[in-house]
């Protein structure tokens, strides 16, 4: 009897040694298992950690190379425009050089021809000095006249020299119907060429004329 109830005895505790050896067991599962799981989440959170820092990262060096993208486009932009802007000064000084150039040629031209045709009056006053002469003229005070026409010939005025010619001119004079005033051909002569020198397209034909008398 004592026998059994030892073995027993035995076997329950081999029973229950059994059970909480198997309880050790599920319960040291159970915790591996947590443990894996929880290492599981931890590398995911990780690897999600990582993806978006790598996204950042990625985002910030696309920003910073639009940055410097956009600030070399700027500078880009501000030298087309520098260059734009020296090219126009330049040009513009260039146009502004020659036009002075031009000027001064124009005006040492000018001056090269008032001395050739002996241009001694001014220009301005040269239609003035004509059209009191013309008057005069047509008052029939021919003296006076060709003091005027002298002064606007003196001008440059080629008209001017045509009629002071016509007032030396014996076949002008005559259409003049001036009474007490002596031709003079050479004079005529002097004018008409003078006024050829100025420029006057009828010259030539009084000359022609003139001298076949």
């Amino acid at each position: 009897m004592i026998e059994a109830r030892e073995r027993a005895a035995a076997a329950e505790a081999a029973l229950k040694a059994e059970a909480e050896g198997r309880a050790r067991a599920e319960e040291e599962a159970r915790k591996q298992a947590a443990e894996m799981e929880a290492a599981r989440k931890a590398e995911a959170e990780a690897r999600v950690r990582a993806e978006q820092e790598a996204q950042q990262a990625a985002a910030a060096e696309a920003a910073r190379k639009a940055e410097a993208d956009a600030r070399a486009r700027a500078e880009e932009e501000a030298q087309q425009k520098a260059a734009a802007a020296e090219a126009a000064r330049k040009a513009e000084a260039e146009t502004q050089a020659r036009a002075a150039e031009e000027a001064r040629q124009q005006a040492a031209a000018e001056s090269e021809r008032r001395k050739s045709l002996k241009i001694t009056v001014d220009p301005a006053n040269g239609q003035r000095y004509l059209d009191r002469g013309t008057a005069l003229l047509a008052s029939g005070d021919i003296a006076s006249a060709r003091l005027f026409f002298e002064r606007a010939s003196d001008a440059g005025l080629a008209d001017a020299a045509i009629r002071l010619a016509e007032t030396y001119d014996p076949q002008a004079l005559r259409q003049f119907g001036a009474i007490g005033i002596s031709a003079d051909v050479e004079q005529a002569r002097r004018w008409y060429t003078r006024a050829e020198a100025l420029g006057s397209q009828l010259a030539a034909s009084r000359l022609q004329a003139l001298g076949k008398r």
